[in-house]
């Protein structure tokens, strides 16, 4: 994609300091100095339009993300590596949305869960294997975050955890509630005052990163 888009979006993240970009076209990139983690080298850097980097990257998501995994490649308007001083490496992902571009941020994978992960009811490690967090570029939400930004919140009675928080949605959340055996997944609508337990997580997700794209 043409590079003077990607400095379009810096306006978002500019307050994260040293911000650089590398557009992603069909051809080879010179990532040589950008350390990629080596999923994302074998992805990205193999020469091919954005959707055929996109399913070489999210391999192995297309049953647990299928309406994600179509939206992204088929609205897909160009990939951009982002380097911060704050954030440091993320993979923007980038839509046209009628004539105004729109940004999603995924973060490098990391290589295990946090330990409170294991008492969830779905293993969330095939997504966390391609990004720690995916969030809307401008306002850091809107999907998974980084497992260093779940937020456990604790009983107002026992003081014990309860809902440990791993989507934040504006003013609305999705996470685990630990304290309960088993252990229920809920999210919280805080817009209208509800709590509503999620039975199929994957399908949860999948909704949540999805709608917006698909609404371009």
């Amino acid at each position: 994609m043409d590079p003077r888009l990607l400095n379009d979006l810096t306006v978002y993240i500019e307050w994260e300091g040293d911000v650089q970009w590398l557009a992603l076209g069909p051809g080879d990139a010179d990532a040589s100095s950008w350390n990629l983690p080596e999923r994302w080298r074998q992805a990205l850097l193999t020469p091919g339009a954005s959707a055929v980097k996109i399913a070489a990257l999210w391999s192995g998501l297309e049953d647990l993300l299928p309406r994600t995994l179509a939206a992204y490649t088929g609205k897909v308007h160009g990939l951009g590596l982002l380097k911060t001083r704050l954030r440091g490496l993320s993979l923007v992902y980038v839509f046209d949305n009628s004539g105004d571009l729109t940004g999603y941020r995924g973060f490098p994978p990391v290589p295990g869960l946090p330990e409170v992960a294991a008492r969830f009811p779905v293993d969330l490690s095939p997504f966390y294997k391609v990004h720690d967090g995916l969030v809307q570029l401008a306002s850091f939400d809107g999907g998974p975050l980084p497992v260093a930004e779940w937020q456990t919140l604790r009983d107002q009675d026992t003081d014990e955890p309860s809902l440990v928080k791993v989507v934040m949605d504006g003013p609305n959340a999705f996470g685990f509630d630990i304290s309960e055996q088993p252990v229920q997944a809920y999210a919280v609508l805080s817009s209208i005052e509800e709590v509503e337990p999620v039975a199929d997580v994957w399908a949860y997700l999948d909704e949540l990163l999805a709608l917006p794209i698909e609404n371009f």
